[in-house]
């Protein structure tokens, strides 16, 4: 499917439920992102607001295997880590991370996650939130 079928699907589903549309421009307001948005990137920015169950940020948490963790290289991505803190954070490319030691609690507009040792986390594109780091952090990390 052509990227320019895939967005004219997305603008006639926008057409059809308002609400939806609405729901984009004031959380894109709310995230300083209109600005960024130009024609090329408008299918990217809008499937990031969309998924099956509608208006998410869709952050995903797992638990991988020791085999999908060896096989994905996971314990060759390099290692970031951050004391017990506050802060905010945007992403502007989508990160993958494996929690190795800590407690996080991640608030964002649609409420908070707790992410703990071991979980397996893809934050978003476009993700704008607040870290709480409860326990100290280690983790390894990949940004596509």
């Amino acid at each position: 499917m052509g990227l320019w079928q895939v967005f004219i699907e997305q603008f006639l589903f926008l057409l059809y439920h308002p609400i939806y549309l609405f729901l984009i421009i004031v959380y894109a307001l709310n995230c300083n992102i209109l600005e960024s948005i130009c024609l090329t990137e408008i299918n990217f920015q809008i499937n990031i607001f969309f998924d099956n169950k509608g208006f998410t940020m869709n952050i995903k948490i797992e638990r991988l295997s020791k085999d999908q963790i060896n096989e994905m290289g996971i314990n060759n991505w390099p290692i970031w880590t951050k004391e017990v803190s506050k802060f905010d954070w945007f992403y502007d490319s989508s990160e993958q991370c494996l929690i190795l030691e800590g407690k996080i609690i991640v608030k964002h507009n649609e409420g908070e996650l707790e992410i703990n040792s071991g979980d397996f986390v893809t934050f978003p594109k476009g993700l704008k939130c607040v870290w709480n780091v409860i326990e100290p952090v280690r983790k390894h990390y990949n940004f596509e």
